[in-house]
């Protein structure tokens, strides 16, 4: 179970001469569980690499990257757009504040767990038309940057198609969503204070076939509030 912390609980006086807990409108708040229903949208033109494909409007609020007949693409997104907050950053001055021996100065004797962000899968909306498609794959990679100690690349999504279609939809603006879970035994919180998450999709048309990627999110659990 969390457990919440605020820096200005105290009790005051309640009917039948009880104590009753109280939180000032300001205090700040800290809780230890994690939450689960984090979602990170990532705009289609975080790209860094964009091969034999293209950022296009197709028409007014119809924006995809297009790729067409005959084509080996590759889409490289950066990632790294979530929020998360870094315990290392915690001091005396901080908020929520620890005390000289590194506890919550809440009385508790509590440490901070580290708080990051963790990415459970990924979110993929897409269109094809012509198909099938000859091949679709997607990877995902995180390379975690610390002062003085060699860069450190994980894969938590291996290059596979893992579960992505290479079948027509019903039209171009008709959209497949495929989730693509991170194995749980590759899903790790990134607590670092410097990353670059990157996502890559590799997509091979054929003749007479065309693809659209409409969009990539991120679904994410938190454990920094």
């Amino acid at each position: 179970m969390s457990v919440i912390r605020f820096q200005g609980a105290h009790l005051v006086n309640a009917a039948a001469n009880t104590l009753a807990p109280v939180i000032d409108r300001t205090s700040p708040l800290q809780m230890d569980g994690s939450i689960t229903i984090g979602v990170q949208q990532i705009p289609l033109n975080n790209t860094y690499t964009l091969t034999n494909a293209t950022l296009a409007r197709n028409a007014a609020g119809d924006v995809s990257i297009n790729i067409g007949a005959s084509q080996s693409a590759a889409i490289d997104f950066l990632i790294g757009e979530y929020f998360k907050e870094c315990t290392t950053l915690l001091s005396t001055l901080s908020v929520p504040p620890l005390n000289n021996s590194g506890q919550y100065a809440d009385g508790s004797g509590d440490t901070p767990f580290a708080k990051g962000s963790l990415i459970t899968s990924l979110v993929v909306a897409y269109s094809i038309q012509g198909g099938p498609l000859t091949s679709f794959t997607a990877g995902m990679w995180l390379d975690t940057y610390v002062n003085g100690v060699a860069n450190n690349l994980a894969n938590p999504l291996a290059v596979a198609q893992n579960g992505l279609s290479l079948a027509n939809t019903a039209g171009a603006t008709t959209c497949t969503v495929t989730t693509i879970p991170i194995p749980t035994a590759n899903q790790a919180y990134d607590v670092s204070l410097c990353g670059n998450p990157t996502v890559e999709f590799a997509i091979v048309t054929p003749a007479g076939c065309t693809f659209r990627l409409y969009g990539l999110s991120l679904q994410l659990t938190y454990n920094y509030l």
